[in-house]
C-alpha cells in the first residue's frame, strides 16, 4: 500500500468516492442532510488499523455514523447497505466486514 510523506497509508480517493456514492443511494437523504465518508486509523486493541466511517450530517436527527472495519478499497456494497440500514433506523452502526459478511 502506498504511503504518504508521514509514513501513513495513502487514502484511496476513488474507493472513498465509490463508498460515498453507494451510501448516498442507500440513504436517499432529504435536503439538508448529507453523507460524509472517510478513513480513520484506530489504535484500540482488537480494532482494525484502518476503518471506513460513514456519517450522516445535518438535519434534526443530529450526526449518526457507522463504521466498516476495513479501508475503503476493501469495502463492498453490501457492507455499505447494512450500515446505512442501521443508520436509517436511527442507530450508530459498526460492521466487521470479515465476521458479518460472506462473499
Amino acid at each position: 500500500m502506498p504511503t504518504s510523506g508521514l509514513g501513513l497509508p495513502r487514502r484511496d480517493v476513488a474507493a472513498i468516492k465509490r463508498v460515498k456514492a453507494w451510501a448516498e443511494a442507500a440513504l436517499a437523504l432529504p435536503e439538508g442532510q448529507s453523507v460524509f465518508v472517510t478513513e480513520l486509523r484506530c489504535s484500540e486493541e482488537g480494532c482494525p488499523p484502518i476503518e471506513t466511517i460513514i456519517a450522516i450530517v445535518g438535519g434534526a436527527g443530529g450526526k449518526r455514523q457507522g463504521k466498516i472495519g476495513c479501508p475503503a478499497g476493501e469495502v463492498k456494497q453490501i457492507h455499505v447497505e447494512m450500515v446505512c440500514a442501521a443508520l436509517l433506523g436511527g442507530a450508530s452502526a459498526a460492521c466487521d466486514h470479515e465476521a458479518a459478511f460472506t462473499d
